[in-house]
């Protein structure tokens, strides 16, 4: 982890331990449910989506997608107007008495994070609080969120003092930092601020979109061997819901090894009930057209019925490594039970009969 941000001493840092405790919980209270206080996918009420720079995507209140653009923080002239300041290190929404809402990038940053903030993105960044940390598996990337006190250093005009979030994603050597702040003023339990934060999504890679010719995939459900329509989230030039094609080719039962074991983000596979044993089903995945190479998107598999709903027990899978082209998931199932997945976002449906590894 970066260096981040101040240096305190023991009493200082167990006060603060015990305020962040505090905020932690009613963060994960009023906006997850404690399930990951760090992600959420709805664009939080009032505001709207908006592509930043090198991919990422974040929530701004609404209005702010009409402040007037420009590239230089020169051009900061009017301490009541308000700005959509854009270039290639960093893109801020900002006003004097509105607030601040601020994405920097910062390819292969140094080990001191709030000089980078500072140096690319006339931030300078002071008390912070860490709220809350997740490993995002899926896409091997970390997301850590601070409270924290901000100077806005874009000109003399714009010499501002904000209070508010921090968002860090870590991801592949690469760094985003993105801050929702408001005025002075502001309590520090004002969750509308909070919300873009755990909404904020971000890639450091950005696929290319279409690239070849795409099929239209109609069939939602089908059996070992068929090929369904699975939809996902795919990110190149905007980000939108694209059909692949998903083809589940063989089951086997799972050798459960140390190597295996690896694979997995519960790192140690806990033993199961009488009666139930772990299996990896491979998959086929067809990206219809659409690059994959920079990133592969997510592709939601979940254990089902055949009515389309989700397994009461033991309903998550996790992904292993696997060939390109290739998915591989690692799964639960009870001797006899008849194995439904529900791929992709539409919930499509493959089912794959009952009995041992197939």
């Amino acid at each position: 982890m970066k260096k981040m941000l101040m240096y305190l001493s023991p009493k200082e840092r167990s006060g603060r331990r015990g305020r962040a405790k505090w905020l932690y919980l009613f963060l994960c209270i009023f906006l997850a449910g404690c399930k990951d206080p760090v992600y959420i996918s709805k664009v939080p009420s009032g505001h709207v989506a908006t592509s930043g720079i090198h991919g990422a995507t974040f929530g701004i209140p609404e209005g702010y997608e009409n402040f007037p653009l420009v590239e230089d923080a020169e051009a900061l002239i009017n301490p009541s107007g308000s700005y959509h300041l854009k270039n290639e290190t960093e893109e801020v929404y900002v006003s004097k008495t509105g607030g601040i809402y601020a994405e920097v990038f910062l390819s292969d940053g140094g080990e001191d994070l709030t000089q980078e903030l500072e140096k690319q993105g006339h931030l300078r960044i002071e008390e912070e609080k860490k709220l809350a940390s997740s490993y995002q598996t899926h896409r091997k990337m970390t997301k850590t969120i601070y409270s924290c006190k901000v100077q806005a250093l874009f000109n003399h005009i714009y010499y501002a003092d904000y209070k508010g979030y921090l968002a860090v994603i870590e991801k592949e050597r690469q760094t985003v930092a993105f801050l929702a702040a408001n005025p002075e003023s502001y309590r520090e339990e004002d969750l509308a601020l909070a919300k873009t934060l755990h909404y904020f999504a971000y890639e450091p890679k950005v696929n290319q979109g279409k690239i070849g010719k795409t099929k239209t995939y109609k069939k939602e459900q089908g059996v070992l061997g068929e090929t369904v329509k699975a939809e996902v989230l795919y990110k190149g030039a905007k980000t939108e819901v694209v059909p692949f094609g998903l083809t589940l080719d063989r089951i086997e039962t799972a050798n459960i090894t140390k190597d295996l074991c690896k694979e997995t983000p519960i790192r140690k596979l806990p033993a199961l009930p009488k009666g139930y044993h772990y299996e990896i089903a491979e998959f086929s995945v067809d990206s219809n057209g659409y690059d994959t190479e920079a990133e592969f998107p997510f592709m939601r598999i979940r254990m089902g019925t055949r009515d389309k709903k989700e397994a009461k027990r033991y309903a998550a899978t996790y992904l292993l490594t696997a060939p390109k082209g290739k998915l591989r998931v690692l799964f639960v199932r009870k001797k006899g039970q008849a194995v439904n997945f529900l791929v992709g976002r539409n919930g499509a449906l493959i089912t794959a009969g009952k009995g041992g590894g197939t």
